[in-house]
């Protein structure tokens, strides 16, 4: 074991692998505090719908992403989008945290090397295939 840590680095490795680590649980985190603006989003969206308001704010230039106004069809996409980031960023905090959902009472009655296979065969046939086409 002493030779493959001195061989790969040693604590160096070790300490940059966690770094990463908890820069990703830090975003994840920090993710978070965006539900607030998709929950709100959706409840301004709802009542545009219902008051038949197509055009929520226009100005006389243009904006990158937004072009010179604010629809609700714009909005719609927003909320899309951030639904998309809040998901990606939160599984990392999820897996980070193993707080990743479970059937508990199912799980409680394994053994610990029970879950833990349960776990990486898990891993394999569904977060690497997730991972594979969301960097493809």
């Amino acid at each position: 074991m002493d030779r493959r840590r001195q061989f790969l680095g040693g604590d160096l490795v070790i300490v940059l692998l966690q770094r990463i680590e908890h820069a990703c649980a830090w975003f994840g985190r920090a993710i978070g505090w965006a539900t607030p603006l998709l929950v709100l989003s959706v409840c301004l969206s709802v009542l545009m719908v219902h008051l038949r308001i197509n055009t929520l704010f226009a100005w006389d230039f243009s904006l990158p992403l937004f072009g010179s106004k604010i629809t609700m069809n714009g909005l719609t996409d927003l909320q899309w989008h951030l639904f998309a980031v809040m998901v990606m960023l939160g599984g990392v905090y999820a897996l980070h945290t193993d707080g990743h959902v479970s059937v508990d009472f199912i799980a409680n009655t394994f053994t610990e090397r029970t879950r833990r296979i349960i776990l990486i065969l898990g891993d394999i046939v569904f977060l690497l295939p997730f991972a594979a086409v969301m960097t493809w």
